[in-house]
């Protein structure tokens, strides 16, 4: 009887040590782990497991946003292109280069309508192609340096009053002169700003050379779109100028 009780003891052992090598917590809770990469077993729930994000190739560069460069408008007016030298550029009234002898402009910015910077472009062409460029002097002018120049001008007859404003006002006169391909200023019959019977345009006066180059600039510009003045031969404005209002925008703005 003992005999039998003592294997039955054994066999019980046996049992018991093998049911503890079958079932085992931890393993059982790395197999829960393996069901899915992205989530683990927690608190009797799964929550998300946030993987690293894969890095990018080490070949792989940015690549910007094309930029969109603009020109600036403001009313119609804009700044004179002038990167590739087409035009020679001497702003006198952005210098003590003037008939008043001190700065009048804030900014050295040639500015002009935009309608009115077609017809100018056109006839610079022309002239390239004849061996000349033009030089320009003056362009758009703020109504409130109108009334500087009108204030210090001994001959009130050779600057527009502030009353009406000037189409310069508009962004639609240039003053100008030609130049050769090498910047170098033609003879004309007389200075900028001269005011005097010399800088008419029916001044006879003058050398043929100087009267040749003054008829040559009035009839390229005429073609071009621009109408001359009586009493200034530099003075040239857009046949449509009449159209654009009077402006005061500081060049600070351009």
């Amino acid at each position: 009887m003992k005999k039998v009780m003592l294997v039955c003891a054994l066999l019980i052992f046996a049992a018991f040590l093998l049911y503890d090598k079958a079932y085992c917590p931890d393993e059982m809770e790395e197999s829960l782990n393996l069901l899915t990469p992205t989530e683990t077993k927690h608190a009797g729930t799964v929550t998300p497991v946030h993987l690293p994000t894969p890095l990018m190739p080490k070949t792989w560069t940015p690549v910007p946003a094309k930029e969109n460069k603009k020109t600036l408008e403001i009313r119609g007016l804009v700044e004179i292109p002038n990167e590739d030298g087409a035009f020679v550029i001497d702003l006198k009234y952005a210098t003590k280069d003037n008939f008043m002898g001190k700065k009048i402009y804030t900014r050295s910015k040639c500015i002009i309508h935009k309608n009115t910077l077609n017809k100018l472009v056109n006839a610079n062409k022309k002239l390239n192609s004849l061996g000349y460029k033009i030089k320009i002097l003056d362009a758009y002018r703020p109504y409130s340096a109108q009334k500087i120049l009108w204030d210090a001008a001994s001959d009130k007859s050779y600057v527009a009053s502030p009353k009406n404003g000037s189409i310069h006002n508009r962004g639609a006169a240039v003053d100008i002169t030609l130049t050769d391909q090498k910047g170098i200023e033609l003879k004309m019959p007389s200075g900028y700003d001269e005011f005097s019977k010399r800088a008419h345009i029916d001044y006879r006066g003058c050398t043929e050379e100087e009267m040749r180059n003054r008829e040559l600039l009035g009839k390229i510009m005429v073609e071009s779109g621009f109408k001359r003045i009586k009493s200034e031969w530099w003075h040239f404005e857009d046949t449509e100028g009449k159209k654009y209002p009077l402006l005061d925008i500081p060049f600070e703005r351009f």
